[in-house]
């Protein structure tokens, strides 16, 4: 049950496309093309959304396998990780 974040990562790369596209444009763009832009920004907002829907499902129900202990082990397990993680970051 791993969350790869492949589809988030091109995900970015798009919209940091649109942003340069959107930077460089004129301001007065034709409507068709306004359209498409809209429609592809929505398609993949519709794509995350349900990616992200997928992976709350998925946790939640991992945290209802886990019960109380459980979850306290995980969170306690997550909160050493990111300790770990900040004390590689600065040293």
């Amino acid at each position: 049950m791993l969350i790869t974040c492949s589809g988030l990562e091109s995900g970015q790369s798009l919209l940091v496309v649109r942003l340069h596209r959107s930077v460089y444009t004129p301001e007065s763009l034709p409507p068709a093309l306004q359209g498409v832009m809209l429609d592809e920004l929505d398609e993949d907002i519709e794509g995350t959304q349900t990616r992200l829907q997928a992976a709350q499902k998925r946790m939640n129900h991992v945290l209802k396998r886990a019960g109380m202990k459980g979850q306290i082990c995980i969170v306690l397990g997550l909160v050493a990780l990111l300790a770990v993680l900040v004390v590689v970051a600065f040293s």
